[in-house]
């Protein structure tokens, strides 16, 4: 079945009322009232139809229009809670686009939720529109990813978790396929073969960045940079401008060179099925003009950092770029048919990785 014609589980999505009481009760709202729709790009949106791994809601309360989010499973730990929000209070404070979260009663800036083991966050709204896919929204989108940098660079936290680097990650997703639903025995050994090439091909690109300086500089990066985690405000001055960054579930600490990298194929390598983060065809080449708005963005914004992380790129794009296709399969947005064409880029990716970056810049 595909994504598109998933059918409406709302059971899912919904927070209980007797959680809901005691969130409203950690962060002393007065009153609340739950809004499992919102409009965005003038579509409405269903929260409860859900493809994402955490329950969210816009809740109306005396404090105005607030956004709440569970984490999801892979981040849900008091630990990763505590960086998650002191990183975001801290990027809001230096003037990051980045909503802070609230703080209860109790001091945190996050509830734990103690009877069901949930963790969840609050944060005020940020009103503006998704991406459209623009090349102004891109180089707004790498012009915000310089300043989030910058930012980032600054900020003094307790606490920080060790160093993730974007090929460890990339390895984590694309094993998950050898752990995947069984399949029949000829694509079994189709998808065996893919992620054996897949992990390979990480490797290798993990020894190139690391002989070409990856690491050098570790800072807090987003994790997740790509176009559905952007929130756009109107244009200034013919300019377009993000006035919204989301989701840090998968922050850490790593060079700039993940979330620049990551950029680049979200923007300029991944098809999507019209606007929504639904993979559509597997790709079979880079968007150039994509590519070069937001880099050109990026450089913008700061030029020698920019250029302390282009002979990285390549090597991430392509680990990203196969942890990308490792999640297309385990979503089902690539099937069986797609499989020739996966393990062609697997071969292809670093050559064209690199020729994006080099026919741009």
């Amino acid at each position: 079945m595909s994504a598109d014609a998933k059918p409406l589980d709302t059971s899912i999505g919904v927070i209980s009322d007797d959680q809901l009481a005691r969130v409203q009760a950690a962060y002393g709202l007065k009153s609340l009232l739950v809004l499992p729709f919102f409009s965005l790009n003038k579509s409405i949106i269903d929260l409860r139809r859900r493809t994402e791994t955490a329950r969210k809601v816009f809740i109306e309360s005396d404090q105005g229009i607030l956004f709440l989010k569970e984490l999801p499973w892979y981040c849900s730990s008091v630990e990763f809670a505590a960086f998650q929000t002191e990183l975001l209070s801290r990027l809001h404070d230096l003037g990051a686009p980045v909503a802070p979260p609230l703080v209860t009663h109790s001091g945190y800036r996050f509830f734990h939720d103690r009877r069901t083991g949930s963790i969840f966050t609050l944060q005020p709204y940020v009103e503006g529109q998704s991406w459209t896919g623009g090349d102004g929204e891109a180089r707004a989108a790498g012009r915000a990813l310089a300043g989030l940098h910058t930012h980032a660079r600054q900020t003094r936290m307790n606490g920080l978790p060790g160093m993730r680097d974007a090929f460890s990650s990339a390895k984590s997703l694309v094993s998950l396929l050898q752990d995947s639903a069984e399949q029949p025995e000829p694509v079994r050994e189709e998808i065996d073969d893919f992620t054996r090439l897949a992990l390979a091909a990480i490797e290798r690109s993990r020894t190139e960045a690391y002989a070409a300086g990856y690491g050098a500089e570790v800072l807090p990066v987003h994790g997740d940079f790509n176009p559905f985690n952007l929130i756009f405000g109107e244009t200034l001055e013919s300019t377009e401008r993000v006035v919204g960054i989301v989701d840090f579930d998968n922050a850490c600490l790593d060079d700039r060179a993940h979330d620049l990298g990551e950029s680049l194929v979200r923007f300029g390598w991944v098809n999507y099925r019209g606007l929504s983060s639904a993979y559509g065809a597997v790709p079979t080449g880079f968007d150039q003009t994509a590519v070069a708005a937001v880099l050109a963005g990026y450089r913008e914004a700061d030029e020698s950092a920019a250029t302390a992380a282009r002979p990285l790129l390549p090597a991430v794009m392509t680990a990203v770029a196969l942890e990308l296709a490792a999640i297309g399969l385990l979503s089902a947005y690539y099937t069986q048919s797609d499989l020739p064409a996966l393990r062609h880029n697997v071969e292809a990716l670093p050559k064209m990785a690199a020729e994006a970056v080099a026919s741009v810049w």
